[in-house]
């Protein structure tokens, strides 16, 4: 496993263990060097939806994990805003 395919497998592992599930709850995936996710639920979808971004971000923060703004063309979020913002607004950020 390469150190990116590392960083992604431990950034799903730390997203389970927080009850949150691939695809339905969050999705992460590779773009060139990044380990990028977004929330895959809009708050309207699901009771508890709303709650998702929070626990995303208390998930990642307890495993030491830091957010940062995506670098990629294709999944960067508007240049102004924060990556704990553009993560509760459904735009992809990166593990920085």
């Amino acid at each position: 496993m390469t150190s990116r395919q590392t960083v992604l497998h431990d950034v799903r592992e730390v997203l389970g263990k927080a009850g949150l599930r691939q695809v339905s709850d969050v999705e992460t995936w590779l773009v060139g060097s990044e380990v990028v996710f977004k929330v895959a639920v809009a708050p309207h979808e699901r009771e508890g939806a709303a709650a998702v971004p929070g626990r995303v971000l208390e998930a990642l923060r307890g495993a030491g994990l830091t957010l940062a703004r995506a670098s990629s063309d294709v999944c960067a979020a508007p240049g102004d805003m924060f990556p704990a913002e553009a993560l509760s607004q459904g735009h992809a950020v990166r593990v920085g």
